[in-house]
């Protein structure tokens, strides 16, 4: 697992907010909403589980009084409510079959997070849920910055650490030999699938692609290619209902089709055959097979949530069939029907938005999260996914309507 560079990086990001903090003039629940947006990508939940536990508990706590406070309109997104009710359901009947209740309860705690989140962000009037995107752009860029900061001089500080303590961790010495970035995260394919989220977010907001630049720049920094493939068909839509077939677009989409290509062929080099892309799609299978013979003995209920534990991996490596081993076939069933609903949701309301452009941003990184998911596990990071539920949520809001 690997070791984090930069430990003087919160302090001055507290400091850099806090001179900030006091211009933003908007109710108390809602600066506390982008303060929590903000500062969830830089909590790596794996390599501070502590800061994590207090982070998840606040979090909770401010979602729950956003909801007794101002309470959440059901009745407004009547055809999620079915699904989203039976997904509930499904993750409380789950604890009854797992093993391990510590970790099915954590587990449900980041789910139940994740969908307060969901459920506040879809009712927000236009304003604030513009506040809430450019809060998730700018903590991208933060993001961003860090990435350049290890770049440039973290993997030096990262060498001398491992040299003085006498470590010999295979990925932290592949990700040094590639300059793999991964900073404030515990790899680059979850770096990866965080900023492509937030990169089609960045391209809607900024018409002169600086901003999507430097988390695009940040993207290559991870050397991630299933971060790279996830992006491409995401944005070929962002482009395709924004733009048609425009010079611009045909010049991203190149870019990033000889970006993916490149990276392919920087990471075949590398000395260690079990990082080469080829060995990374074979483990894979190897993850879906264990998956599969899970679901043969626990089709119906599931393991438990947080309760699925491969001989290789604690994840499947595709959360689809990981909330189907962990919650069951109607836990899956639910789940996928309610992101089918939100995405021809979203297709529907770009003929009647007022701003298009963030319509389809959303759009686009709701799904390059979802096609990542097919191959990785940021789903089950909170620090990510909880990133996507804030999205999806802005996906269904309605406040930017035409009249």
């Amino acid at each position: 697992m690997a070791s984090h560079t930069g430990p003087g990086t919160a302090p001055l990001f507290l400091l850099t907010l806090a001179s900030f903090w006091h211009k933003i003039r908007v109710p108390m629940l809602i600066r506390l909403l982008m303060l929590a947006i903000f500062t969830r990508p830089l909590l790596c939940s794996p390599a501070f589980p502590d800061i994590n536990e207090l982070y998840s508990a606040l979090l909770l706590l401010l979602l729950t009084s956003w909801m007794v406070l101002k309470g959440l309109a059901l009745q407004d997104h009547r055809k999620t409510t079915i699904p989203l009710l039976f997904f509930i359901g499904a993750l409380f009947f789950s604890l009854i079959f797992a093993e391990n209740k510590l970790l099915a309860t954590q587990a449900l705690t980041y789910y139940i997070s994740g969908i307060l989140l969901f459920l506040i962000c879809r009712t927000l009037p236009a304003g604030d849920k513009r506040k809430i995107i450019i809060t998730l752009i700018a903590s991208g860029i933060f993001v961003s910055l860090l990435a350049a900061y290890q770049y440039f001089f973290g993997f030096q500080n990262l060498t001398d650490y491992i040299t003085e303590n006498r470590l010999s961790d295979p990925y932290v010495v592949n990700y040094i030999d590639q300059k793999r970035v991964y900073y404030p995260f515990i790899t680059p394919n979850a770096l990866g699938g965080y900023l492509i989220m937030i990169i089609p977010l960045a391209l809607a907001m900024n018409k002169k692609l600086w901003t999507a630049s430097i988390l695009f720049l940040a993207l290559l920094s991870t050397k991630s290619i299933g971060a790279l493939f996830s992006l491409l068909p995401a944005m070929a839509v962002y482009f395709h209902l924004k733009d048609k077939c425009t010079k611009k677009a045909l010049f991203i989409l190149s870019g990033g089709l000889v970006a993916l290509a490149v990276v392919f062929f920087v990471r075949m080099q590398t000395a260690h055959h079990i990082f080469e892309p080829s060995f990374s799609s074979q483990m894979k299978l190897n993850y879906w097979r264990d998956t599969l013979s899970v679901l043969l003995t626990h089709f119906w209920t599931g393991i438990g949530l947080g309760n699925f534990d491969s001989p290789f991996s604690r994840y499947s490596h595709n959360a689809f069939l990981q909330i189907w081993a962990e919650t069951g076939i109607i836990g899956a069933l639910s789940f996928i029907i309610l992101i089918a609903t939100i995405i021809r949701s979203g297709l529907k309301e770009i003929a009647h938005s007022q701003d298009k452009a963030m319509t389809i941003g959303l759009l686009a990184a709701a799904c390059a999260f979802l096609i990542h998911n097919f191959v990785d596990f940021t789903f089950f990071l909170p620090e990510i996914s909880l990133i996507w539920w804030a999205i999806l949520g802005l996906l269904s809001n309605r406040s930017s309507r035409c009249p």
